[in-house]
């Protein structure tokens, strides 16, 4: 598995590329089921560090050309993978997946910053 990691500045930009036609939800901890929801529930957080210029953590996971997992398995090496980064239930995330590509890939864009105001 090859993981990307980006911090950005603005989450909608990351959010529509993530939600375009054939992206999958997998999970996450967010009520937001569409981009601009979804942004301006990051932007809840957000609000409480504005010292804070790149509140973005976007990460790709990609399998091996052809290879193929379940969303169950997806979600489970999502919520892994964020445990492993340090990342709490204080911390806004949703996982999309994308099969546009000859590798099947994630997409997992959280908050750095957390409900509780911790980066």
């Amino acid at each position: 598995m090859k993981a990307k990691i980006v911090r950005g500045s603005g989450f909608r930009g990351v959010l529509d590329y993530a939600h375009k036609s054939q992206s999958t939800h997998i999970c996450g901890n967010m009520s937001g089921t569409n981009p601009k929801d979804l942004a301006k529930e990051f932007g809840v957080a957000r609000q409480m560090r504005e010292d804070v210029d790149k509140p973005v953590w976007h990460c790709s996971l990609a399998l091996p050309v052809g290879e193929r997992i379940s969303d169950e398995k997806w979600a489970k090496i999502a919520e892994k993978f964020m445990e492993e980064m340090e990342f709490t239930s204080l911390n806004q995330y949703t996982v999309l997946k994308h099969e546009d590509t000859d590798k099947q890939h994630i997409h997992i864009i959280a908050n750095r910053i957390g409900l509780d105001g911790n980066l």
